[in-house]
């Protein structure tokens, strides 16, 4: 079931674009609604996503093949866990930016990767190293300085 609950968003968004994950997405919808209701999965979605990823990490490593198979419901708690964590922390920093103006809340000077224009990243002209003799035309390999162009 869990994996179901995984699948949903990742298929959903890949249903948009191609036709071949509609079909997976429709089960895992279908998949998630049954258990919801405590119904069991009648598509074995989870059965058979167990065994495909099971049996290619078996190809490469047969240990950890062998470790994901058994643990592969354990496996599927934690990327729920992580992912419903994510997407509160997510609403979160996007809460905190729209009242705060920033990520972190009130009057913070941390770090917040959503606000361009107040990181160290941005992206914006350094107009102190802008003087007149460093002015120069780049137009199809011309690194002439300004001064010889009014010759």
């Amino acid at each position: 079931m869990v994996i179901c609950l995984i699948t949903l968003p990742i298929l959903g968004i890949l249903a948009i674009f191609s036709a071949t994950h509609r079909r997976l997405f429709i089960e895992a919808l279908d998949c998630v609604l049954r258990k919801a209701t405590f119904r069991k999965c009648r598509s074995r979605l989870d059965e058979r996503l167990k065994s495909q990823i099971s049996g290619r990490l078996l190809d490469k490593n047969q240990k950890l093949g062998i470790f994901v198979f058994k643990n592969f419901e354990l496996i599927s708690w934690i990327l729920i866990i992580l992912l419903i964590l994510s997407l509160i922390f997510s609403a979160q920093g996007i809460y905190n930016y729209i009242k705060h103006g920033n990520c972190n809340g009130v009057n913070s000077e941390e770090f917040c990767i959503i606000n361009f224009s107040k990181n160290d990243t941005s992206y914006g002209s350094n107009e102190e190293n802008c003087t007149e003799e460093d002015n120069y035309t780049v137009y199809l390999g011309d690194y002439s300085s300004k001064e010889d162009n009014n010759v």
